[in-house]
C-alpha cells in the first residue's frame, strides 16, 4: 500500500496565495492606522490605545512573515489577536464589541488558511 503526502497535491499553491492576497488589506490597513491615526490631535490618546494599536499592528506583520514562514506567522497573528483581545478586555473592562469581531476576522482568516497551508504535509492520505 502505497500513501500519498497531501504537501503534493494540487491546489496548495492557490491556497498559499489565496491566504497571501487575502491578509493584504488588513496589513494595509492597520499600517495607516498606526502611522496615520484617525484621532483629534487636540485630545491626548492614552498609552492603553496605543498598546491595542500596537497588537493589532504585530498581528497585521506576522501576516506579512507569513509569507514566507506560514506557520510561524500565523501562530504570531492568532497569539496577537489573543493578547488584543485580552488587553482590550483587561483596559476596557468589557468583551471586544461584536461588530468590531468582523474586522478583527480579517485579520484572523488569512491567519488560519496560512495555518492550513502550514500543515498541509503532516497528513497521509491512503
Amino acid at each position: 500500500m502505497t500513501t500519498q503526502s497531501l504537501a503534493n497535491q494540487p491546489g496548495w499553491e492557490v491556497v498559499r496565495w489565496l491566504a497571501r492576497l487575502w491578509s493584504i488589506g488588513p496589513v494595509v490597513f492597520l499600517l495607516g492606522e498606526f502611522f496615520y491615526p484617525h484621532v483629534d490631535p487636540a485630545v491626548a490618546v492614552p498609552w492603553t490605545d496605543w498598546l491595542l494599536v500596537a497588537l493589532l499592528l504585530i498581528a497585521a506583520l506576522a501576516l506579512v512573515l507569513a509569507w514566507w514562514r506560514e506557520g510561524l506567522g500565523a501562530w504570531l497573528s492568532i497569539a496577537a489577536l489573543a493578547a488584543f483581545l485580552l488587553a482590550y478586555w483587561l483596559v476596557h473592562g468589557e468583551f471586544f464589541p461584536w461588530g468590531g469581531l468582523v474586522w478583527l476576522g480579517a485579520i484572523i482568516a488569512p491567519a488560519l488558511v496560512f495555518l492550513a497551508y502550514s500543515y498541509r504535509g503532516t497528513t497521509r492520505l491512503e
